[in-house]
Parts: structure tokens; C-alpha cells; sequence
């Protein structure tokens, strides 16, 4: 088993550190568990054990939150077992749980990432063994929004901000711009009223955002 820890973490970080432990070695290397702090998005990943199924690594940022907080089948800040593949091809059996404080914001994520190579070697020799395994991905669609995404989405727009380091009265076009393809980057936009909400937060109007937004994308090309 690989522990990847970031120096220093907030005590309630910290205090999760043994059940990440716990759980991966109750499910072996082929399981890796990750600890995000949305306290600072761009740097969300404080904690990695097994960290070599997918090549996460403390100090990335988020991937997939949008999707999971928008999706139907989050039930109690969980999402449990659903399919996706890493980036070299493996096939993955996930589970997300969003952390909240005592004020009931959403300050985090545990994140399960379950190699099934191997039990899909095995199920080619045994299949009857391994009957019932659903392989089909559990379909995510941006148009649902769910419970609490809009608090989501707020807290996440907000820490994104505040991690800039900048008062918002004093950024300039570029600080802003830097905001929104981040934001972009992590499909933060697919959210129903998130330009809206931005524009508020960065006290302009939701066409400047949508002007910025083109300007990022147009750079990309």
C-alpha cells in the first residue's frame, strides 16, 4: 500500500487519514482512495493511498465533481458504484461521499477508485462466478439538478475565488479570465445558472462572463 499525504492538512483532514488507511488496505492495491479539500480547488487532492491505479497524486485538483453532484442517483451525498475508465484504459468501480461542515456546506469528497482488471480476467475463465456485474455506466445528465447542487455550486464558485488570493474589487480582466477557465476546464458551466452566479460573485454582468468564456475557448483552438 502507497500513502501520499500533503504536508500540511486541517485537522479535519487529518482526523479522515485512518479511514482512507482502513479501507485501502481492506481492498488491497487495486483500490485507491483519494481526499479532497475544496477549500482549494485548483489543489483539492490532500490525500492519496494506492495512488498508482489511477495516478492520482496530492495537489490535483478535481475531475468529476459536476457530474456527481448533478447526478440522479446521489442519494445522501453518495454516489456508489458507478463505471468509468482511467485515462490508460482501466475499468473502474467508483464511489463518491461529499464532506460537509456543521454548517452543512460542502467542504470536501472521499473518492473510491476500484481497479477491475483483474476480477474481469477472472470472469472470462469463471464467468458463472461473476454473474451480475453491471458493466453499463450509470447515465449522468447536466439537465437534472439535483438537491443542494445550487449550494454546491455557490461554495465551489466562492472557494474558487477566494483562492485566487485577491479581493475581487481589486482583480483585473486577466484574474478574471484565469477564474473562468478553470471553472471551464472543469465543466463548472454545464451547471444550469452558473454564469449567472459567477457573474454575481465577480460583480459583472453574465455577458462578460460569456465574453470571457469565448475568449478562453477561442485560445484552446
Amino acid at each position: 500500500m502507497t500513502i501520499d499525504m500533503k504536508e500540511t492538512i486541517s485537522p479535519y483532514f487529518l482526523a479522515l487519514r485512518p479511514v482512507l488507511i482502513q479501507i485501502g488496505e481492506t481492498f488491497g492495491p487495486d483500490c485507491e482512495v483519494v481526499l479532497h479539500d475544496f477549500n482549494h480547488p485548483k489543489s483539492s487532492v490532500v490525500m492519496v493511498v494506492n495512488g498508482e491505479v489511477t495516478g492520482r497524486h496530492v495537489g490535483q485538483t478535481f475531475n468529476d465533481l459536476m457530474s456527481i453532484i448533478q447526478s440522479p442517483y446521489l442519494k445522501n451525498d453518495c454516489l456508489n458504484n458507478y463505471i468509468k475508465h482511467s485515462k490508460d484504459g482501466k475499468l473502474l468501480k467508483c464511489s463518491t461521499s461529499l464532506l460537509r461542515n456543521q454548517s452543512g456546506e460542502v467542504v470536501g469528497a472521499i473518492c473510491i477508485n476500484y481497479d477491475l482488471s483483474r476480477h474481469m480476467q477472472i470472469k472470462k475463465q469463471m464467468d458463472d462466478f461473476c454473474r451480475g456485474i453491471d458493466l453499463e455506466a450509470k447515465e449522468e445528465s447536466a439537465d437534472l439538478l439535483g438537491e443542494g447542487v445550487s449550494d454546491i455550486l455557490r461554495q465551489i464558485l466562492d472557494r474558487t475565488i477566494s483562492d485566487a488570493g485577491i479581493p475581487v474589487s481589486a482583480m483585473s480582466r486577466q484574474d478574471k479570465m484565469d477564474i473562468v477557465r478553470f471553472l471551464d476546464e472543469k465543466e463548472v458551466f454545464s451547471i444550469k445558472g452558473s454564469v449567472e452566479e459567477l457573474a454575481k460573485q465577480l460583480a459583472v454582468s453574465r455577458y462578460t462572463i460569456y465574453n470571457y468564456l469565448d475568449e478562453v475557448r477561442n485560445r484552446k483552438e
